[in-house]
């Protein structure tokens, strides 16, 4: 089974997904329409500034007509690093293939992490671009990712997908 594990981010005072989680959501929204992932996973836990952004995100996608058979939650995940491993703990079994759905900018943390929880695990990456321009990028962040193949920067709203993660 392929398993998308959506990070979460934020969301707004009123208890509405935040931009950048919203992209993120929208991002594992068309990977689940095109048949690349067979499950959403939303292992983001509450905090006392984000109480309800589990529910939040659950919400979202079954309002867009994501069936509750397809979502795994699992609202543990305090950070980038606990998201990830309550996804490998609580998740998958053997066969099961795992892809990470975030930001462009999240993409290189989440890569560093699964490779030391779970080297070799993680299948790909669904990336969305939106919520921050590349004015949020240091000099230096863009100069690394310069050099690391298949990113491109395109416009605010455009979503990319690599697969399989570039070796190095």
């Amino acid at each position: 089974m392929r398993i998308g594990l959506v990070y979460g981010n934020r969301q707004l005072p009123d208890g509405s997904l935040h931009q950048q989680t919203l992209v993120r959501c929208q991002a594992a929204l068309a990977a689940w329409r095109e048949g690349r992932i067979d499950k959403v996973a939303i292992t983001v836990g509450g905090s006392a500034k984000f109480p309800t952004i589990t529910q939040a995100m659950r919400d979202w996608f079954v309002e867009q007509g994501v069936p509750a058979f397809d979502l795994m939650v699992c609202p543990m995940g305090l950070n980038t690093a606990g998201e990830t491993r309550v996804c490998i703990d609580r998740f998958l079994g053997r066969g099961d293939e795992p892809y990470a759905i975030s930001s462009g900018y999240h993409i290189f943390r989440i890569r560093l992490i699964w490779s030391l929880m779970a080297p070799g695990r993680l299948k790909g990456c669904f990336w969305a671009h939106g919520g921050e321009s590349l004015r949020d990028y240091s000099l230096e962040i863009l100069r690394i990712l310069a050099t690391v193949p298949g990113v491109l920067f395109l416009g605010r709203r455009y979503i990319k997908f690599v697969e399989p993660i570039p070796s190095g």
